[in-house]
């Protein structure tokens, strides 16, 4: 009895993933205002019974996404925060992250600041979303110094991230190092 329940547990678990996937996929495709349970159990493929079993409001679907959004995002600055070495150029490394995001990750990089900024006007995001700044300023905070300087590089990514996909060109790398430097001198005293 114990194995049948544990793959239940298991099959539901990875539906709930799926789905949150899906409500990505579908603020990529849609934006915030296509965001709907029908159009998620369709990305999803998954009956529509299963989204709002698993997910019974648009508010808890769209925290699965942002909680999976984070979930990715902080993983993948994790993993290259952990191959940094002594020394290496701070400021290269969030000028390329930046660059990766808004370029290689475009489609889903809207759709999580789509549903990350939705926190604004939807309470229920609000602790998804503010995790998701604490965790950010925790894996950068050992590279700058600390919390408050991490939190600082946090906002000024956010905003270049921001306005890089508002302008629709492509990254000037140059520029954006350049300015990141600047910024990361100021942060660290440098």
């Amino acid at each position: 009895m114990g194995s049948s329940t544990d793959g239940r547990v298991l099959r539901g678990q990875e539906r709930r993933r799926d789905i949150a996937r899906a409500v990505i996929d579908v603020v990529a495709t849609h934006g915030l205002r296509g965001l709907t349970h029908r159009r998620v159990a369709e990305a999803a493929e998954v009956p529509l019974g299963s989204t709002t079993y698993h997910f019974e409001t648009l508010d808890d679907l769209m925290i699965a996404g942002l909680e999976l959004a984070a979930e990715r995002n902080l993983a993948m600055m994790r993993q290259t925060a952990e191959a940094l070495a002594p020394g290496d150029d701070i400021a290269a490394w969030l000028t390329d992250l930046t660059i990766e995001m808004v370029t290689r990750w475009r489609e889903s990089n809207i759709a999580e600041r789509e549903l990350y900024l939705e926190a604004i006007r939807t309470p229920a995001l609000r602790p998804a979303a503010q995790r998701w700044d604490d965790e950010l300023v925790a894996i950068i905070a050992p590279h700058l110094g600390d919390r408050e300087a991490a939190r600082l590089a946090c906002w000024a990514l956010d905003g270049l991230a921001v306005t890089l996909l508002i302008s629709g060109s492509p990254p000037d790398r140059d520029r954006i190092l350049d300015q990141m430097s600047r910024l990361v001198a100021s942060l660290t005293g440098s």
